[in-house]
């Protein structure tokens, strides 16, 4: 008979980290739109509730980047305590696991993992269609409007802060957690499946799903949240430098181009991620560091 107790604290201790950094951003975001609101009061003052939401969303996409910077700058802290906390519990439960450091070169093949994977991941959605599919033409005016301008904003909110509370909440915690009550395959999917639903639209959370499964594979390699967030980060890096210089386009102007590129980036990926695969599993170490427990 399985215990409903039990089985609800291992549900609560796998989905809280996802909960917190969902209400702390949620928060962060309603501040700054509050205050961002105090300053355009001509939007309150418009008569029709219509209008009022259309002029509300257009600014909230306008400062996307200020609002998506000063949400990360709220939860890092925050997840960082729970992960440092939750270091320290299972140091006093005697469950802490500590591991080899990884050789620091191995961590160039994760940023190349990165770059390549971002690429290829985005060419298996466009040849699917299902961009198209389920999110009609709408979209691409929207993704344009969202990432326009402020490249420097979308660098450090995009490629470095957002890519470091990910990695921490859904990886340091979200599947460290999931690892003790199932199967590891299970709990990177499960991890994944939480990451997707993070990201909103069914696109993004496509994609998350992909990126999730890539940065939780790095998790379990290397034992440390550095090395999915190295890949995250080069992954979104280069989406902003892509999306805001547009240096891919002359080469995917065409159907021959979007084939080389796709076929280019898988080869890479699928060789970086061999290397990783093949070289890099740390092991456990005892209470004296010597790599036998």
């Amino acid at each position: 008979m399985i215990n409903k107790d039990t089985s609800g604290k291992k549900i609560s201790s796998i989905f809280m980290p996802f909960i917190i950094y969902y209400l702390v951003t949620f928060i962060a975001e309603t501040i700054f739109m509050t205050a961002l609101m105090s300053q355009h009061p001509e939007i309150l003052r418009m008569g029709n509730y219509e209008e009022m939401l259309t002029a509300s969303a257009e600014l909230a996409i306008k400062y996307r980047y200020e609002m998506l910077l000063i949400a990360s700058a709220a939860v890092l802290p925050v997840m960082t305590r729970m992960l440092r906390d939750e270091k320290q519990k299972e140091l006093a439960e005697g469950t802490y696991v500590s591991y080899e450091k990884p050789d620091p070169l191995s961590y160039i093949n994760v940023a190349v993992l990165g770059v390549a994977g971002s690429i290829f991941l985005n060419c298996l959605i466009h040849i699917s269609g299902i961009y198209t599919l389920l999110e009609g033409e709408e979209v691409t005016e929207a993704v344009a409007r969202i990432w326009d301008g402020k490249i420097f904003l979308e660098l450090l909110g995009v490629g470095v802060l957002s890519a470091a509370v990910e990695e921490i909440t859904f990886r340091g915690l979200v599947l460290h957690r999931f690892e003790r009550f199932v199967d590891t395959r299970w709990a990177l999917i499960g991890s994944s499946f939480i990451f997707s639903l993070a990201h909103g639209s069914s696109i993004q959370g496509i994609y998350a799903f992909g990126v999730g499964i890539l940065a939780g594979l790095l998790y379990l390699r290397f034992r440390t949240v550095l090395a999915p967030f190295i890949f995250h980060m080069s992954a979104n890096i280069l989406s902003v430098l892509q999306n805001e210089s547009h240096f891919l386009d002359g080469i995917v102007g065409s159907s021959a181009g979007i084939a080389v590129v796709c076929a280019g980036s898988a080869v890479v990926f699928m060789i970086y991620f061999y290397l990783i695969i093949s070289r890099v599993e740390v092991k456990p170490l005892d209470s004296y560091g010597t790599g036998e427990v």
